[in-house]
């Protein structure tokens, strides 16, 4: 994959003296690239996200009374089940939050109103078959987080609300307590935003480097992605070179997102790379647009915080997960009878 050109290492100072190191880099112009097409032997009616775990690509579908996680086998896409219902039984779920649902340190990390656990599936009398292990309830004061990741048997990282500027916790699962291990990257936007309009201003998905425990936040109100150690480090922060065309639409607490810049929409992860699917669109650029136009990007970065590869594929595709060997895959609200497939180069 070509590198990008790092354009500068800035040092922003905001008003309070506290200051953020950031790797600027140019987005260029995409490589068009063109997706295997693989037949599914049955269709999938409904997608909330697709994960790799293991040996399958696992599709989240919340609306399927008969199994919220359908499984299909790597790399050949053969349907083996599904497994997890709703309910409230130990290996049942009363409510899925899509937001915290993503690979873990093993496994699946799963959210739900007030728990979060591992997961993992597995095949038993020609029936796939899913367990709940690590059972953790959130503190009182936290109750449901916009974003979670769980790094290691003892840790997760959560992104909730909160009126002290911290971006970050790590919630100790055994000890129940929670550190706060970095604060919002306010001197990116010009509107010196509350710790409530933060929330909205720096949403962002989780996703870990299952080789090291390292994490990164992908953001969609910027195009930026940060990196973390598995303590809670703060090691990079990177933006692309047009994110100072964001405007944002802020009163007090309150951010009107619906007429800003989309950037990243989705982002998943494996030891090598984290991928991201880029829009990089405002609204009224998007209100003459027909699905069968619209091309989402795929933007690769390493987890050094640098932008590797740009990508325009030949379909849109709003999905992506990513696998070992570097294969990504994908859906496409336009077809639901095949995933889409690219390996990295």
């Amino acid at each position: 994959m070509r590198r990008f050109f790092i354009l500068s290492l800035i040092m922003l100072v905001a008003s309070c003296g506290k200051s953020i190191d950031y790797a600027q880099f140019a987005k260029g112009e995409p490589e068009p690239i063109k997706f295997e097409k693989i037949k599914l032997d049955s269709q999938m009616l409904y997608s909330d996200n697709i994960f790799v775990v293991d040996n399958y690509l696992v599709n989240l579908n919340s609306k399927n009374p008969k199994g919220l996680f359908e499984l299909y086998t790597l790399p050949n896409m053969k349907f083996v089940g599904a497994a997890g219902y709703k309910g409230r039984g130990p290996q049942e779920f009363v409510f899925i939050n899509t937001n915290g649902t993503n690979p873990a340190y093993r496994g699946l990390n799963v959210t739900e109103s007030n728990t979060y656990s591992q997961v993992e599936f597995y095949q038993s009398e020609g029936s796939v078959r899913l367990r709940k292990n690590d059972h953790t309830t959130f503190p009182s004061k936290h109750a449901i987080a916009n974003s979670l990741l769980m790094v290691s048997d003892s840790t997760a990282v959560m992104y909730i609300n909160n009126e002290d500027d911290v971006e970050f916790y790590m919630h100790n699962r055994k000890s129940g307590s929670m550190r706060p291990i970095s604060s919002y990257p306010k001197e990116l936007v010009a509107q010196n935003p509350t710790s409530e309009a933060c929330n909205s201003v720096f949403m962002n998905d989780l996703v870990i480097n299952p080789s090291n425990g390292k994490f990164a936040a992908v953001y969609s109100q910027l195009p930026m992605v940060r990196i973390f150690d598995n303590n809670g480090n703060p090691e990079t922060t990177s933006l692309l070179d047009n994110w100072e065309e964001q405007r944002f639409e802020i009163s007090g607490n309150e951010v009107k997102t619906s007429s800003s810049c989309q950037y990243y929409l989705a982002s998943a992860a494996n030891s090598n790379y984290i991928c991201a699917l880029y829009l990089g669109k405002f609204p009224a650029e998007m209100e003459n647009m027909s699905m069968e136009d619209a091309r989402l990007e795929i933007h690769v970065w390493n987890w050094a915080g640098e932008l590797v590869a740009t990508y325009v594929p030949d379909n849109l595709v709003m999905k992506i997960a990513i696998a070992d060997d570097n294969t990504i895959y994908a859906t496409s609200p336009l077809d639901d009878m095949h995933i889409y497939s690219y390996k990295l180069k």
